[in-house]
């Protein structure tokens, strides 16, 4: 199984799917077809999308994660 394989949607954790299920595209994304991978570089491969990820990462909040 690739790391990008899903057996459950990533919206409300149901088994037996491989990307959002029907009624969380649905309540979530209007029923709009979205992908569940976003499409970034990993920031250790490139120094100019290492620099944004830092930049962009001042803009963004998990709710229960805390940096060190």
């Amino acid at each position: 199984m690739s790391v990008f394989e899903l057996q459950y949607c990533p919206g409300t954790l149901a088994a037996g799917f491989s990307t959002y299920s029907p009624s969380c595209s649905r309540n979530l994304f209007n029923g709009k077809k979205v992908n569940h991978v976003l499409p970034y570089e990993q920031p250790q491969l490139n120094e100019q999308v290492a620099e944004q990820f830092m930049e962009n990462r001042k803009h963004i909040s998990i709710s229960g994660v805390q940096e060190n």
